[in-house]
């Protein structure tokens, strides 16, 4: 690779600065904007995003070859491109014919000029007697897949944002020192998200923020659905609790009597000769007990959120946690006191706060404005018994609230424009191939990065790829009873935390290839926010 001139330099500096603030500003902004789930945050997230994704490509040009290629891959390509074009096919007019093959429910809606009926897709004597009866004349010769083509290409378009979140994620977290900082970024962004949800609840006086009135009586924080805040919290409480094991553990890797002290990391390089050790030490136990208060906050602001699907997922999630560090912590008697800890102090915090006093805040009735389980369950068991009508290609991505409406059981709400299932409501939207996709793009990103982060660690690393692949499970399970996917800043942090797990293997693949690479004295390069050891017995390599 050749060498860059000095302007050159500068330019990558700035594109790096860029690229970090700019994804910080946006962890910040996605769940303050009420969770980003209107035209307006919607559309300035998908404009941060996109700015950044040129940002980046300028990045990787003035780089050269070899300037982080690498980053751009990670083995989920080939899935994710076949749904976008899936998605591309559904809004293509194609014959009539062709759209009965793929969708025969979408075919038929088309052709009735109207919403299939409740007991299934229309004769075709009863598509043209209903045309008859509405003037509409003979059936369109091309239609579409979707209902709503509108609606499939908002949704397209967030789903691109969500791919390009991931691999900037990917490719430009894949520095250790990079993804760490992210990675507090978000715990720091969780605890202030929980601190300020408690805070409201206490004081509630129907508005978000006290200024905007909330749409929904279930609002809690800045969300419009406190089952929405649960599963944005649910997915950063693992990354505390790994930050306070984190923490402990440096203490075992600092330098042996005689030696330089490892520098601090995230610290001006002047920070270490200002410190000696016990102050250094101190400082590291204070960052311990803060991140161990982020966790106890986090957990409590779960727990009075209400959200039973949340703390359910939250539960599971943490005992794969603590089964998944078991063999790494040290000593045991910390693993078995945060443990005991974390929720004896969070349910302390509740007592001290006052089961009473949030119930008061609480409208009456609030609940009964969401979906309950038995109503879920009927739409499901619903959603079920029509799929075959969705075909191989479905209704058409995001249309679920149009080709559902016809099918809407007695009994439950007029009309649903989320099965509160997002695995099954994309099978519905998007057909068996839209499904098969999904799950096989699952399955890769799996096998290749969330298996081998839940085995055994060997380096304190591991701890945060732990806790990663443990906070997206826990909305996978979520997601099962909610939509949370479908969440703006909750379907930003859940790719943004898939990128940065990429980041970490490969910087875990990186040590395999290079043994050398571990615990011990280590430079840092501020212009690259990567970490280089002092090799011994050899000369010092110079930052990449």
């Amino acid at each position: 690779m050749p060498e860059l001139s000095r302007g050159e330099r500068s330019a990558l500096r700035w594109c790096d600065a860029v690229l970090k603030w700019g994804l910080v500003s946006l962890v910040a902004f996605t769940p303050l904007a009420f969770g980003t789930v209107e035209a307006w945050s919607i559309a300035l997230m998908e404009w941060g995003v996109a700015s950044l994704l040129l940002v980046a490509l300028a990045r990787r040009i003035l780089a050269g070859p070899g300037g982080g290629q690498e980053g751009w891959k990670t083995g989920v390509e080939w899935p994710l491109g076949l749904f976008l074009g899936l998605v591309l096919l559904q809004v293509i007019p194609l014959p009539h014919p062709l759209v009965a093959a793929l969708a025969p429910g979408s075919a038929s809606a088309h052709a009735a000029g109207v919403a299939p009926p409740a007991g299934g897709v229309a004769t075709p004597r009863d598509d043209e007697a209903a045309r008859a009866a509405l003037g509409l004349g003979a059936p369109p010769a091309r239609v579409p897949v979707s209902l709503d083509v509108e609606e499939t290409v908002r949704r397209t378009g967030l789903l691109l944002t969500f791919a390009g979140v991931f691999y900037l994620a990917a490719g430009w977290g894949a520095s250790k020192g990079r993804a760490r900082f992210l990675l507090r970024v978000i715990v720091v962004v969780g605890f202030l998200i929980a601190l300020f949800a408690i805070v409201q609840r206490l004081t509630w006086n129907g508005r978000i923020y006290w200024l905007r009135a909330a749409p929904r009586e279930t609002a809690f924080g800045p969300f419009v659905n406190h089952n929405h805040f649960a599963g944005y919290v649910e997915m950063i409480l693992p990354l505390a609790i790994a930050l306070a094991y984190f923490l402990v553990d440096r203490q075992r890797h600092l330098a042996r009597p005689g030696e330089d002290p490892p520098p601090v990391e995230w610290s001006r390089p002047t920070d270490a000769g200002l410190m000696d050790d016990r102050q250094e030490r101190a400082g590291r136990w204070g960052q311990w007990l803060l991140a161990l208060f982020a966790a106890i906050l986090l957990l409590a602001s779960l727990v009075l959120s209400g959200s039973r699907g949340g703390l359910l997922s939250a539960v599971l999630s943490s005992g794969l946690l603590f089964a998944a560090l078991w063999k790494r912590i040290r000593p045991r008697a910390l693993a078995w006191g945060v443990v005991v800890a974390l929720p004896l102090t969070a349910a302390l915090l509740i007592a001290w706060i006052g089961v009473d006093t949030l119930r008061a805040q609480i409208p009456e009735g609030a609940l009964e404005h969401e979906a309950s389980f038995h109503a879920r369950q009927v739409i499901w068991r619903q959603v079920v018994d029509h799929l075959p009508e969705a075909g191989a290609t479905g209704f058409g991505l995001g249309s679920f609230e149009t080709s559902f409406a016809p099918y809407t059981p007695p009994g439950t709400a007029a009309r649903w424009d989320k099965a509160h299932n997002d695995f099954l409501q994309v099978v519905w939207e998007t057909g068996i191939l839209g499904g098969l996709l999904i799950a096989m793009g699952a399955l890769l990103f799996g096998i290749r990065y969330i298996l081998p982060a839940l085995r055994s660690p060997e380096h304190e690393s591991d701890l945060f790829r732990i806790a990663i692949a443990v906070g997206l499970t826990s909305l996978v399970l979520h997601s099962f009873v909610d939509f949370n996917l479908q969440i703006g800043s909750n379907g930003f942090l859940f790719a943004l935390l898939a990128g940065l797990l990429v980041a970490l293997h490969r910087s875990a693949a990186e040590r395999a290839r290079n043994p050398e690479i571990g615990p011990g004295p280590r430079l840092i390069d501020r212009s690259g926010d990567r970490i280089v050891p002092l090799l011994p017995d050899r000369e010092q390599e110079p930052a990449s």
